[in-house]
């Protein structure tokens, strides 16, 4: 059976669930929960758009970093909809696991880009 990459949202959304609703961590652990939230929701909707656009026959992976930016445009490319959202995700993700700065990495961060993530896989499985 095959890793289903929407299992990473909902990781995502547990490690969110375990803080309290204050509006900034208040720990060290709280704040790389939300920093885990943040990551594994890009890599579970980055997931669900590449496997969903290999079945369509619109994507081949490489297996190097590129595919990451390769697959905004096969969404559509950076000013769609789609690949304007996951991409924002990504940039996010990438802030997320470089800056040491805390600013921007709250409870309610963690939330919005969770929905984002959320909401992106479902629209991306949705495409025909």
């Amino acid at each position: 059976m095959e890793f289903d990459p929407t299992a990473f949202i909902d990781l995502a959304e547990s490690l969110l669930a375990e803080l309290s609703p204050l509006p900034t961590p208040t720990s060290k652990l709280d704040q790389a929960r939300v920093r885990a939230s943040i990551g594994r929701s890009y890599y579970g909707a980055y997931l669900v758009a590449r496997e969903k656009l290999v079945s369509l026959g619109g994507f081949v992976p490489t297996g190097r970093p590129e595919d990451h930016s390769r697959i905004v445009e096969s969404l559509g490319g950076f000013g769609s909809e789609l690949g304007g959202r996951l991409d924002r995700l990504r940039a996010k993700r990438n802030k997320d696991d470089y800056n040491l700065n805390s600013a921007g990495f709250t409870l309610q961060s963690g939330r919005f880009w969770l929905t984002i993530a959320q909401d992106l896989a479902k629209d991306i499985s949705s495409l025909k």
